[in-house]
């Protein structure tokens, strides 16, 4: 394997890394949840509401929203736990409460008004999508060109580019030159 990708704080490794995508989670819900079960103004609110969630393993989870001045915490239990976010987005699209997921995941919904940002001035962490790989002395040339091409398109690469939306700035503006070939 020449690359792996990984969300979130990257650890201290003999791997070399390069960060293709900073992102935040949001929390979403479809309007029709949200005319049934009333809007939220506040983190503790949430106390109140059906919370969908990618499951993990792990006993204690919380979700830590901040206000760029506040931070809160809030004890994630689930009324529905689901360990693929493709499932989580589609409970929260069919109203089934409000949902914790990657805003790289589920732009398509917000776009299209299946789901609405649920307040939106709280927000989670950013979080990094990096490209690991081996040696920076002499990665492969195809290792090169791919992350090269990763950097520069990662919202084609990983699905996530809105119909009609303009392309976002590159990661990086450095081009690899590649020789021309020989006939």
């Amino acid at each position: 394997m020449d690359i792996s990708l990984r969300v979130g704080r990257q650890p201290e490794s003999s791997l070399v890394f390069r960060r293709l995508i900073r992102y935040r989670h949001v929390l979403v819900a479809a309007p029709s949840y949200l005319a049934n079960a009333g809007r939220l103004s506040h983190p503790a609110d949430l106390r109140k509401h059906r919370l969908l969630g990618f499951s993990k393993w792990f006993d204690d989870v919380s979700w830590k929203l901040s206000d760029g001045h506040v931070t809160e915490r809030i004890p994630l239990k689930p009324w529905l736990g689901i360990n693929d976010y493709a499932g989580v987005i589609r409970a929260a699209v069919s109203g089934m409460g409000v949902a914790e997921i990657p805003s790289i995941l589920c732009r398509r919904e917000l776009h299209q008004g299946l789901l609405v940002a649920v307040i939106p001035e709280w927000q989670f962490e950013e979080v990094d999508l990096s490209a690991f790989y081996l040696t920076r002395r002499h990665p492969s040339r195809v290792v090169e060109l791919f992350l090269d091409h990763c950097a520069d398109n990662t919202e084609t690469v990983l699905g996530l580019a809105l119909p009609g939306a303009p392309p976002s700035s590159p990661a990086r503006t450095r081009r690899v030159r590649t020789k021309p070939d020989s006939l």
